[in-house]
């Protein structure tokens, strides 16, 4: 009766605890609007008597529902006071929280004080203080403060006027914008903007004014880049890009001289009141007549093609004296030098799409440049055409491409600080550097690095005192790493010469590397050589494939670690942390963006990876009948067994900005990988983890999953590893001020196990993963130098799966949770004696994602 007595007892401790929570988030929820409703207040009451906040422009479209009430918004002058989380408007309360004869008195107390100051130091003869009498406040009120926005009628009819403008450039011709204005309190008002589109004016016909005999044969090409037809709304926006489209068009069919100004637009509207006539005229040139030069004559265009193509190596472009010392005639090219080539010619021939005799292009030229830019050994690229005589009735153009290399050979030493997998570091890194190893822009660069990093022991944390020092040993640098890397880069495709043309910066890369790691747990060694292709068909979309990789990772495990192990009695991890081979026979990945500017309203990154390892050891070992074995009957070479899996990772990311200050990034990232035949494990390094400062921010690095697996050994572990990842990702970032970002954010997902033989309970990836999905979600502020980006990020657990069903959630009662510390703390290994609810802390470089 006593122990039941007990038990309801607790019961009910939790479930006032539950209420206490629900309540508490109703609270905050209560709190949150008290605090925006009186920082509302406190913005109105430092206006001026008559004065009104502006609180929101209203647009009320009547007529075409065609048009974007974005696109009409953004045309509006004056602008409400920016609201942090669409509601608070932060910025302007904190411009009114401090009064203007407070401030001023500040100021006059500090310059006082430094007034004092340098007498004193011009009394002991030393120089004065050159110091602002500007106070902290002042620079919070520049930096972060926002003045009040008062409405403006003359801003408000210019805003009329501008849209009214707006509409009849797209077709709307009798628009008429009317405005109002609405109280919403005694010193608040919205602005209503009440738009009449009236009816819209459509193209009725389009006709073409070309007197150029050799540009109108191209007529027809022309009405297929107009992107009006007949029957489409009129539109000015259009009528541009059809400009620019015809002018492009031309550039890239001989006329080198063409551009848009030639190209006019007529509208007649007389006809009809709603149709609109629409004639394209494209013009001729003018030129001074030669009997009369105060007079102009129309002459056509010119149609060119390309004639002899010359280089001029070491042109310098700030002296722009050039005495070549040198020439050379190879084919269709001229090289010019001072004292040596420097460059084997087909380097240069190969990396130029202009071609001698071919029609004149833009797009070649544009192309050419980016090749050449991507062979980084030219820190001077330019390229010109001159008119040569006119031979028969062909008109040519000389090209003269100037270049001047940079230095070949460099040397670097450079102190780092790294951030990789959630793991803080810093590298000492020695270089050497050729580029241009053969006179083929080879780039040769060899690496020595000492490096060391704040890792966590995979052995784990036992204690409350250990676990509770997550930020000391987040930086507590305890790992070595030492080692060589070759690298040698070809601006070509080896073994693939034809797909060299295709893309505009080919690569090949043989590399080499060996590294020596001390870690906590064990020591472990790396050799790996590795032949791989990048191609570029622009800066976003990107594809690297190396059909041959190999490494070989030797472990030396620590007593303490194999102990741990022992303990763990996992077969997973036992088999995880063995020598290895990884014969890669195929390794790929692409990345596609469609970003093509700084700010762009949505965009969306997607990265896909493959990896195939050990499958043509296994077919060879297979075909040539080897018996070399080991005790689980995986083929070995010199006795350790090599690996075999299939590993898929795709990371797709999507961007949307609400302002230029506001924005909301989400992400999907999922990774499978499959270990068979010769495996039965992946080698650790290519396992998945979850958590740390790029995952589940609420969880440190390798401490979630796998699945709803707890260790019973353990408070807290650094072995969760597992073969399938699922994370998702959503944050909200917002500007503070120029250099700070504030940012909310929420992660789900875990890591798990694909066999069913692991005997850890839950780590395995079923049907139901769903339950097992991990829930977070935190605060964050980043720290923008424009070069770099530090990010400080605190994540809560809401949804932890490791915890028995009814307690997962951070509402829920945490009985059997309780009872796990308990047999914990009757171990020894913990003296916690509840759940505790401690952010996490994380420190990164850069964003997220």
């Amino acid at each position: 009766m006593i122990r039941k007595k007990i038990r309801y007892k607790r019961t009910q401790f939790y479930l006032s605890k539950n209420f206490f929570h629900i309540s508490s988030i109703t609270r905050l929820l209560l709190i949150v609007l008290l605090v925006s409703a009186w920082s509302s207040c406190r913005v109105v009451k430092h206006l001026d008597d008559g004065d009104q906040l502006l609180v929101k422009n209203e647009i009320e479209l009547l007529g075409s529902k065609s048009l974007h009430e974005s696109n009409l918004q953004s045309i509006i002058k004056q602008k409400p006071n920016t609201k942090l989380f669409f509601f608070f408007r932060f910025n302007a309360w904190l411009y009114g929280k401090y009064d203007e004869k407070k401030l001023v008195q500040k100021r006059e107390n500090k310059q006082q004080r430094l007034d004092r100051k340098n007498n004193r130091k011009i009394a002991k003869g030393k120089d004065p203080v050159n110091e602002t009498s500007e106070t902290w406040r002042d620079r919070l009120i520049q930096n972060i403060g926002e003045e009040p926005v008062v409405y403006d009628s003359l801003r408000t009819n210019t805003s009329s006027k501008q849209l009214e403008i707006y509409l009849r450039k797209n077709g709307y011709f009798s628009a008429k914008v009317a405005h109002e204005l609405r109280q919403r309190s005694k010193r608040k008002t919205i602005s209503r903007y009440k738009i009449e589109t009236g009816q819209a004016h459509k193209i009725e016909e389009i006709t073409w004014d070309i007197p150029d005999s050799g540009l109108v044969q191209l007529k027809g090409l022309f009405e297929k880049l107009v992107t009006l037809k007949k029957g489409d709304r009129f539109s000015v926006e259009k009528l541009d890009e059809s400009r620019e489209s015809i002018t492009s068009f031309l550039n890239n069919q001989g006329y080198y001289k063409f551009s848009k100004e030639y190209i006019r637009f007529e509208v007649d509207t007389l006809g009809n009141p709603l149709e609109v006539h629409l004639n394209v005229l494209i013009t001729n040139k003018k030129r001074e007549s030669s009997f009369s030069p105060d007079s102009l004559v129309d002459v056509p265009h010119k149609k060119y093609i390309v004639g002899r193509i010359e280089f001029h190596l070491d042109y310098d472009p700030l002296t722009k004296v050039y005495e070549p010392t040198g020439r050379i005639l190879n084919g269709k090219f001229t090289f010019e030098y001072i004292d040596t080539l420097g460059f084997y010619p087909d380097l240069l021939e190969n990396n130029i799409l202009i071609e001698e005799n071919d029609v004149y292009q833009l797009k070649n030229v544009s192309n050419t440049y980016k090749k050449l830019r991507n062979l980084e050994v030219f820190n001077y690229i330019n390229i010109q055409f001159e008119e040569e005589e006119l031979v028969g009735d062909v008109y040519k153009l000389k090209c003269h491409i100037y270049l001047k290399s940079g230095k070949n050979q460099s040397t670097n030493f450079e102190i780092t600080g790294t951030h990789r997998d959630g793991i803080w570091g810093a590298n000492l890194n020695s270089s050497y550097r050729h580029n241009n190893l053969f006179s083929g822009a080879e780039s040769f660069n060899v690496k020595f690095l000492v490096g060391a990093e704040a890792v966590r022991p995979v052995s784990g944390v036992a204690t409350e005192e250990e676990a509770g020092q997550d930020l000391n040993d987040n930086l507590r640098l305890n790992s070595l790493i030492i080692g060589p890397e070759l690298t040698l880069s070809l601006h070509k495709l080896v073994f693939l010469p034809k797909l060299s043309q295709r893309f505009s910066s080919p690569q090949t890369e043989i590399s080499g590397v060996f590294n020596y790691q001390i870690r906590p747990d064990f020591e472990r060694s790396l050799a790996e050589i590795n032949f791989g292709w990048k191609f570029r068909e622009s800066s976003r979309n990107k594809i690297y494939i190396s059909p041959f990789n190999f490494s070989v990772i030797t472990i030396t495990k620590s007593d303490t670690f194999e102990a741990r192990l022992s303990e763990i009695n996992d077969l997973f991890l036992i088999n995880s942390y063995q020598d290895h081979l990884i014969p890669s026979f195929f390794n790929g990945n692409w990345e596609f963006s469609n970003q093509t500017s700084g700010y762009q309203k949505r965009y969306t990154y997607n990265r896909f990876g493959m990896e195939s390892v050990g499958l043509n050891f296994r077919l060879g070992n297979e075909l040539f009948g080897k018996k070399e074995v080991d005790e689980n009957g995986s083929y070995t070479i010199e006795g350790i067994r090599f690996a075999q899996y299939l590993k898929f990772e795709n990371d797709f990311r999507f961007f949307t900005n609400f302002s230029r200050n506001q924005s909301l990034a989400n992400r999907i990232d999922f990774g499978y990988a499959l270990p068979y035949a010769n495996s039965s494990v992946l080698p650790f390094e290519k396992n998945f983890f979850a958590g740390g400062a790029n995952g589940i921010r609420a969880w440190q690095a390798r401490s979630l999953g796998p699945g709803s697996y707890q260790d019973t050994t353990s408070l807290v572990s650094y072995n969760n590893l597992g073969e399938v990842r699922l994370t998702l990702s959503s944050e909200y970032r917002f500007d503070l001020t120029n250099i700070l970002e504030g940012a909310f954010f929420i992660d789900a997902g875990n890591v798990w196990i694909v066999d069913d033989e692991d005997n850890r309970e839950g780590s395995e990836f079923k049907s139901n993963f769903i339950s097992d999905i991990a829930v977070g979600g935190g605060i964050g502020f980043r720290f923008d130098f424009d070069f770099f980006l530090i990010r400080l990020d605190l994540g809560f657990k809401l949804k932890d799966p490791s915890l028995d069903r009814g307690e997962k959630w951070f509402w829920e009662s945490k009985n059997n949770y309780d009872d796990y510390l308990e047999n914990l703390r009757s171990k020894g290994l913990t003296e916690q004696d509840s759940y505790r609810y401690f952010p996490n802390i994380n420190l990164g470089i850069g964003y997220p994602f």
